[in-house]
């Protein structure tokens, strides 16, 4: 699972050296000519550290994001992260594909870094139901 094998190459050699294998393809952790699949890194308060796929930027605020329904996606981000729906969470037009924009249904698999720190592989499936 490309969420978990994030987590452990951050806490097996850290942010600034994992970066440069998170952002070469044949590593497994990016794909946007197809699916769309990157890692996102942010702290539980919603400030980006990591993203390889260039979308956002470090010190990017996420928490005033909202799902079609108006709610924060953050705290949707935190819960799975925490657990919920074993760490999986989808959505529809919340976040668009960072190549092709369009704003498909979405599916992440999300995991707690450290105690302040969550990892999310990001992924637009082909295939409804996928996960990443």
């Amino acid at each position: 699972m490309v969420g978990v094998r994030a987590i452990k190459l951050l806490q097996e050699i850290g942010l600034h050296r994992a970066v440069e294998r998170f952002r070469d393809p044949a590593e497994g952790f990016l794909d946007l000519a197809e699916s769309g699949l990157h890692v996102v890194g942010f702290t539980t308060e919603g400030f980006v550290f990591l993203d390889n796929s260039g979308q956002m930027k470090p010190g990017m605020d996420i928490g005033g994001i909202l799902d079609l329904e108006g709610n924060k996606l953050l705290p949707q981000l935190l819960a799975a992260a925490g657990g919920k729906n074993g760490g999986y969470f989808s959505s529809e037009g919340v976040l668009p594909h960072p190549v092709t924009h369009k704003a498909d249904p979405m599916s992440a698999w999300c995991g707690l870094l450290k105690e302040t720190d969550v990892v999310c592989a990001l992924e637009w499936p082909q295939d409804p139901g996928g996960q990443p």
